[in-house]
């Protein structure tokens, strides 16, 4: 087993779990490159529309007692439909990426702000926070 799996060490004693593991990381992989690579040609974009849609092939029959979540839904089933359609995934991958970003400041202004109990007072002052360039 070749490649740098330093995450998955720990159960590398347990070749059966860890060839499942490396499977699902290695679809996951393929698919994050092909996702970062701008200007793909039709060829690669079909390639990694394939990718996407091999994960929930693969998922349910390797790990039978989890459940798909909704990114895994996206991931195999909407992503291979806009890549086909829309023909970039290199944007995708970008508004993805800002919008955990975003996900990620509303979540730290309103623990900052949590303590105030008003809803519309809280999202007042994340909001203003926001918008001033405070919050960076």
């Amino acid at each position: 087993m070749s490649g740098n799996y330093g995450f998955l060490d720990c159960i590398r004693d347990r070749p059966a779990i860890f060839r499942k593991y490396k499977l699902i990381w290695d679809i996951l992989s393929a698919a994050k490159k092909g996702f970062s690579t701008k200007n793909s040609s039709k060829a690669k974009l079909e390639e990694t529309a394939k990718v996407c849609e091999k994960f929930t092939e693969a998922f349910p029959v390797l790990f039978p007692s989890n459940n798909i979540t909704r990114k895994m839904h996206v991931l195999s089933i909407i992503a291979p439909k806009q890549i086909r359609e829309q023909g970039s995934v290199y944007k995708m991958m970008k508004i993805e990426q800002q919008g955990e970003k975003l996900h990620k400041k509303l979540n730290d202004l309103d623990r900052q702000f949590g303590n105030i109990k008003n809803k519309y007072k809280r999202f007042f002052y994340m909001l203003r926070e926001l918008e001033n360039g405070y919050y960076v």
